[in-house]
C-alpha cells in the first residue's frame, strides 16, 4: 500500500498550539523543527513530522521519531519495512509512505522564478517545451517535480544528475531500477509527482486537518 497524506497551513500557530504539537516529539525532533528562523519553515517542518507520525500509526508502526536514522546519503528512515518521503512548498506539506516499495514525492508551488538558472538540469527537448510554452512555469515545475521525486525515492540525492533523468510515459530508468511516476492533484497552483519503484502506482491520498 502507498499512502499520501497532505495538509495545508496559512496562518501562524499560536505559541500554545506550537508548544502542544512540539510536546508530541522527543527533544531531538523539537530541536530540528525549531532550528528555522521563519515561522513558515518551522511549521512546514512540524507538519511534515506530524504527517509522518500519523502515517506510521496508520501502518501500525510505533512512531518514536527519536529513532530516526539516516543513510550514508542522509536519507531518513525509521523502519526498514516502511519507506517514506516528505516534501513541502508554499502552504502545503506532503508525506508519502509505502510498505512494499521505495517512494519519493515532490510538491512545488507554481510561481515565477528565474527558470534560466535551471536550464542545465533539463534535456534540450524539455527546455524547448518549457521556453515555448504558454505556461512555462507550470511546465518547468512538471519536469522538476518528476526529476526530484525520482531522486528522492532513489535516496542518493544529487549524486544523480537531474539532466540525466529521462522520463518517457511516466517512467524513468536509473542504473538497474525503473521508476514509475504518478501525478497528483492536491491543490490549485501546485504540481505534485509521486515516484515509486513499483509499477501501477495507485496511492491512497488523504488530506489531514491539523
Amino acid at each position: 500500500m502507498i499512502k499520501v497524506l497532505y495538509s495545508c497551513f496559512e496562518q501562524k500557530l499560536t505559541d500554545r498550539e506550537l508548544s502542544t504539537y512540539l510536546a508530541l516529539f522527543p527533544a531531538s525532533i523539537r530541536t530540528r523543527i525549531l532550528r528555522f528562523q521563519r515561522w513558515q519553515d518551522v511549521q512546514a517542518c512540524l507538519y511534515g513530522k506530524l504527517l509522518l507520525r500519523k502515517g506510521l500509526e496508520e501502518f501500525g508502526v510505533t512512531c518514536d521519531l527519536g529513532k530516526l536514522q539516516y543513510t550514508s546519503y542522509s536519507r531518513p528512515y525509521i523502519d526498514k519495512d516502511i519507506d517514506f518521503n516528505i516534501s513541502h512548498s508554499g502552504h502545503y506539506v506532503t508525506c508519502a509512505l509505502s510498505d512494499f516499495s521505495k517512494v519519493g514525492i515532490d510538491i512545488e508551488h507554481v510561481s515565477p522564478i528565474a527558470i534560466e538558472d535551471f536550464k542545465c538540469y533539463m534535456l534540450p527537448d524539455e527546455w524547448n517545451k518549457i521556453t515555448g510554452s504558454t505556461n512555462k512555469y507550470y511546465d518547468f515545475y512538471t519536469y522538476w517535480t518528476q526529476k526530484e521525486s525520482i531522486v528522492k525515492a532513489d535516496g542518493r540525492g544529487l549524486v544523480i544528475p537531474l539532466e540525466e533523468i529521462i522520463v518517457r510515459n511516466n517512467e524513468a530508468k536509473i542504473a538497474n531500477t525503473t521508476w514509475y511516476l504518478k501525478k497528483l492533484k492536491l491543490a490549485e497552483d501546485y504540481v505534485v509527482h509521486l515516484a515509486s519503484d513499483a509499477a501501477g502506482i495507485d496511492p491512497i491520498v488523504c488530506k489531514v486537518e491539523l
